[in-house]
């Protein structure tokens, strides 16, 4: 129960926070579709009407809303958020069961569940919010209180020379040294550097307090001793940086006394935190980590697509000279002035306020200086060795001094901007606890990463001779030409080496050319002399062909210009016409491709063969040409406008209006208000503008165009002042078709899909990406041999993917002396043998602008299948006698929370909303839970459909869901893709609706329409028709910039309207265009880079994005 209440104790959303907990009371509780079904007195009723919902008096124990979601009893909720039940307006509740029975959502009974009887606790404010609210004040209070003392002023000044003696020297405000156990500041800031020839040990580190300067030397470089790796290559804690106990006792393990509440500072603390040896114990420190690059992608951190625009016009910028303030100013005066521009200078502005992670990018950013020391000595570190760090010691010693002097000062800088940007105490306190992650292991963490290592040599071994077996019964083809007739190896280079006087094997000469590059560094030969083809691997381009891999039975075959894909028999009377490109496919760039030296003839009998054996005859399609392009270039296009005549606005007008502030333009309508309707529209006469007309192909197709953002591409043709780009009309091409005719004559070639979309080559269907097609059965091989190859290959690819990071684990050795004696309990029996142990994540606990931790190893490990070694990795993590490991998880956290933000934007009611209602009440028995309902409008596994789900809600628009359907199922056209996706979005997502502004509201009444219509909902098609009607102009609805404008002049706000999910994307979209996004949990900001002052309408996606991920993130627990 505590679990189920920890996740909304925080401050809620306000107006519903009275209903919140009850969701996790019934998810936890839940009793199976099965016991529901059962119940003679609930099967097959049928619903209830409005009038009886709100007017039946529930059991005490029993409370159900007007969605008919269960709901806590009165008296728990009552000491959880103390405020009075509201009562809903009954137009709303119509309006509710309408919208759900329009999902197909209403008409069944709700699954009752047994009411808790927990006894709650008296809470310590006046609600469960004031309540956690004073424990986080209370658990923060120490960490505050140290780490305001280390900021409140500068950092001491430097010692002219540093002391260079073993272990830790504490300096004087005059410089004067001597030696300690360990600082005893209750806040320090800290770094340590590591020479990378020397080991696993630190070198040296580097620490200031409020008054004080320490630094600290390992043993081995000063006196030149050995430090040993404990067994397993695990650390020896006696090696270790000391921050809280004396180094030189015999044992470090304690009775708890020493530890107490500290915190230390510094950028990507994480990676120092590994090297502090009191972070390994069993016990527990209560010392603290503040991360100050972490505070700062939360501040004004980048996203992914960010990046790659800071880095590539960072690039740019760094080849040619930079601007002076002059041209700056002159070039940001002409961006002002022109018109129509798409987008306002202050776009770029995310640049100057943002800034990449690294110590030197922060401190230019938030300190408003460049370091002022040179970073180009850490190289020593590097590239040198041990030697070399003590001919340099004073000098890098005081570089690493002053990386602590610039992470201080940049701390004094973040703190009070974070505290501003993140003010809940809960926040903070989260921080300083994900700060402390500690992972135990024991013995079995050796076995296992030995276990991995020997059976992925085996299996490698077995591979490789699989391989090698391909390769040599392939060569055996040559043997009466049989390889002309085989439909993977016709293509290879069979020619054999030309035989002179100095060939020294004559049946090595006699081998074809692919055979002999895999034999050239072979040691081992056959019989005959004829050495084995050892190079053989899955990587190469030929293996796919030796495994005669198959996609739906048809043969795969690779092209320079389109990577992987299969070729199908071709109608017999296709006529081949010129192709016609809408995305650019390029050949690679890199690496050779060398031709055979006399190319085949493909043997097209064998496919039609294969087609009557697969059962697949050969069909008969009407040819029909590809439609001509039609280029347009995004100018004014007098031949389109002669069928639209006798404007409302002169174009002159238009051109001024387009400058026009909101007052002069209505100052402008008041002024010619006389001006006479478009002709015919006011008698009704051929009046096409509706308010809300039927949704029309234009108004789906617009839905995603005008709402999905293109982020890095977009922002990138902005910058660069290219012309404006042709765009071609009504173009069906082979790539949106996936038919090639044009690579072998009789044969469609169809490209595999990459995971990135079907205008990205497939370089190996050998990848982890097509694994999931292997299981299936769509990808396949041909043979028994081939299919132990990729069965082999699927068994190692974890392994592969993931040793180096497993096995650079620092892992710390903790001997029997060292584990914990608790106090009353009896102790544990520990022992030598097990081999007890710890290792600390380097985790940065906000890694991303959504304040997601980031780490490479663990926060992307999976769960364990027994065909993959080594993905039991996670189960290596074992607490030792005495301790447990508890876990706790929310059961679909980021859907209800989504689901809330959708309720409290409509009628603040649990499950008013059909996705609302969907999480809380849906079920996979009737097919109304949420994932179930995509997969049925998808045709794909439920599995897959949490896919599709997630990654909408994250922010994932329509062509992303396109290429996951076809991931998921390849034999779908991108035509039936596309379609699956449209469907989805529509029941979800819904499509766009448009509020008029002034201007469009005065030129909506010139078309006829009357005070009232002006004031609903446009829909596109009607803004379209209003515009064409009244300017003389067609819209091309292919010309994104032309649809920017359109709406720019005729709207002044959209919202999604007539999906499930509808309120829910309108409440995140408020939220993330608002002038400064704050999450409705804990009122976190959003980043900087982000806001919409510094990126206008560049980046929207990532801004929903941001809302939707934040808010879960927020969540405390």
């Amino acid at each position: 129960m505590a679990v189920c209440l920890r996740y909304p104790a925080i401050p809620f959303l306000r107006p519903f926070a009275h209903r919140i907990a009850v969701t996790r009371i019934v998810r936890r509780g839940a009793v199976s579709s099965t016991q529901a079904d059962s119940d003679p007195t609930t099967k097959g009723r049928n619903p209830r009407d409005v009038s009886d919902i709100s007017s039946e008096k529930s059991p005490a124990a029993l409370r159900l809303n007007a969605a008919q979601i269960q709901m806590i009893p009165e008296s728990q909720r009552t000491v959880l958020f103390n405020t009075p039940l509201r009562e809903l307006d009954p137009a709303g509740v119509q309006g509710m069961v309408e919208h759900l029975r329009s999902k197909g959502l209403w008409g069944f009974e709700p699954q009752i569940l047994p009411a808790p009887t927990v006894q709650l606790p008296e809470m310590l404010g006046g609600s469960v919010e004031e309540h956690f609210r004073r424990i986080a004040e209370e658990q923060t209070r120490p960490y505050v209180s140290a780490l305001d003392g280390l900021l409140r002023g500068q950092a001491p000044s430097m010692p002219a020379k540093w002391e260079y003696k073993a272990g830790w020297t504490k300096y004087e405000k005059d410089g004067t040294p001597y030696p300690i156990a360990y600082p005893d500041a209750d806040a320090l800031v800290f770094d340590v550097e590591t020479c990378l020839s020397a080991g696993k040990y630190a070198t040296l580190a580097a620490a200031v307090s409020a008054d004080h300067w320490y630094t600290w030397c390992s043993s081995r470089l000063v006196n030149d001793t050995p430090e040993l790796l404990a067994p397993g290559e695990r650390l020896d804690l006696r090696y270790l940086i000391p921050l809280e106990t004396d180094s030189s006792a015999d044992s470090i393990s304690s009775n708890g006394s020493w530890r107490k509440e500290r915190i230390v500072v510094g950028h990507n603390v994480a990676f120092d935190r590994s090297y502090i040896r009191e972070q390994y114990l069993m016990e527990g420190s209560r010392m603290r980590f503040l991360d100050t690059m972490s505070l700062h992608i939360a501040l004004a951190g980048f996203t992914t697509a960010q990046r790659a625009v800071h880095m590539k016009m960072t690039a740019s910028r760094k080849k040619t000279e930079p601007p002076t303030e002059a041209e700056k100013k002159k070039e940001a005066a002409k961006l002002a002035k022109k018109k129509g521009a798409p987008e306002n200078v202050n776009s770029r502005r995310w640049m100057e306020v943002g800034s990449m992670n690294n110590l030197e990018a922060v401190y230019q950013l938030h300190c408003d200086a460049i370091l002022p020391y040179d970073k180009a000595l850490s190289r020593i570190f590097v590239d040198g060795n041990l030697n070399d760090v003590r001919d340099n010691f004073d000098a890098l010693m005081s570089y690493c001094a002053n990386d602590v002097r610039a992470t201080h000062q940049l701390a004094q800088a973040l703190v009070p901007k974070f505290r501003e940007a993140a003010p809940h105490p809960v926040t903070f306190g989260g921080l300083l606890e994900m700060s402390s992650v500690y992972l135990p292991v024991n013995k079995n963490w050796e076995i296992y990463i030995s276990k991995s290592n020997e059976a992925c040599t085996q299996i490698e071994d077995d591979l490789r001779r699989s391989l090698v077996k391909l390769a040599v019964d392939a060569v055996g083809m040559r043997e009466g030409e049989a390889y002309k007739d085989d439909l993977w190896l016709w293509d290879l280079d069979w020619s054999s080496q030309k035989v002179t006087s100095r060939t020294k094997n004559l049946d090595l000469a006699a081998l074809p050319n692919w055979y002999r590059e895999l034999s050239k560094k072979s040691e081992t030969v056959d019989a005959k002399g004829i050495p084995t083809p050892e190079d053989v691997s899955l990587r190469m381009r030929l293996t796919p062909k030796l495994m005669r891999l198959t996609w739906n039975g048809w043969p795969l075959h690779h092209t320079p210009e389109h990577g992987w894909g299969w070729l199908e028999p071709a109608p017999p009377d296709l006529e081949i016409v010129p192709r016609v490109e809408l995305f650019e496919v390029k050949p690679p760039t890199k690496g050779k491709v060398k031709p055979p030296a006399e190319a085949a003839p493909f043997p097209l009998h064998k496919l039609h063969e294969l087609a009557v054996k697969l059962g697949r005859p050969i069909g008969i399609a009407k040819s029909v040409p590809l439609p001509q392009p039609v280029a347009t270039t995004g100018k004014k296009k007098n031949a389109v406008n002669t069928a639209v005549v006798n404007t409302v606005v002169s174009e002159e007008d238009w051109e001024k209006l387009g400058d026009m502030s909101p007052e002069e333009q209505r100052a402008f309508f008041a002024q010619n208000s006389s001006v006479s309707s478009f002709a015919g529209l006011a008698e009704g006469k051929n009046r096409v503008v509706r308010v809300l007309p039927p949704v029309t192909e234009v108004d789906q197709e617009l839905s995603s165009y005008l709402s999905e953002d293109i982020e890095m591409r977009e922002f990138q043709a902005k910058q660069q002042k290219r012309p404006p780009k042709v765009v071609l009309k009504k173009i069906v091409s082979p790539l949106e078709r996936n038919e090639f005719y044009d690579v072998i004559p009789g044969c469609v070639f169809r490209r595999l899909t990459h995971a990135n979309g079907l205008e990205h080559n497939v370089g190996s269907p050998l990848s982890k990406d097509f694994l999931q097609h292997f299981e299936s059965g769509m990808l396949k091989a041909s043979f028994g041999s081939a299919s132990d190859a990729i069965r082999l290959s699927k068994m190692v690819s974890y392994w592969h993917n993931n040793k180096d990071r497993i096995e650079s684990q620092l892992i710390g050795d903790l001997k029997v002396e060292d584990m914990p004696v608790t106090g009353n309990r009896t102790p544990p029996s520990y022992t030598a043998d097990d081999r007890y142990g710890a290792l600390l994540p380097r985790l940065a606990y906000m890694g991303t602008v959504t304040r997601r931790a980031v780490e490479s190893t663990w926060m992307t490990a999976s769960n364990v299948r027994s065909d993959r070694i080594g993905s039991e990795l996670k189960a290596m993590i074992q607490s030792p006698p005495g301790y447990s490991i508890v876990g706790a998880d929310v059961d679909s956290q980021e859907l209800w929370i989504a689901a809330i933000l959708g309720d409290s934007n409509w009628l603040k009611e649990h499950g008013c909303t059909a996705f609302g209602w969907m999480t809380l009440q849906g079920n996979k028995a009737d097919g109304t839970d949420l994932h179930s309902k995509t997969a049925a409008q998808a045709g794909v596994e439920r599995d897959q459909a949490k896919i599709l789900n997630y990654g909408r809600i994250y922010g994932a628009g329509r062509d992303y869901a396109a290429v996951l359907l076809r991931n998921f199922n390849h034999d779908l056209s991108e035509a039936q893709a596309t379609g699956k996706a449209q469907k989805i979005y529509s029941f979800s997502k819904g499509y766009r609706q448009y509020r008029l502004n002034t201007m469009g509201k005065f030129l909506a009444l010139k078309c006829g329409l009357n005070e009232t219509d002006v004031e609903a909902p446009f829909k596109f098609s009607s803004l379209k028709e209003i515009y064409e009607m009244t300017s003389g102009k067609k819209v091309d609805v292919t010309d994104r910039r032309e649809l920017s404008k359109v709406l720019s002049q005729l709207t002044e706000s959209s919202f999604w309207n007539n999906g499930s999910e509808s309120y829910m994307f309108n409440k995140l979209e408020a939220i993330a265009t608002s002038a400064e996004p704050r999450t409705p949990v804990l009122d976190v900001r959003i980043s900087r880079a982000l806001m919409k002052e510094n990126v206008e309408d560049d980046f929207l996606t990532s801004r929903v994005n941001w809302v939707s991920r934040a808010v879960w993130v927020a969540m405390p627990g």
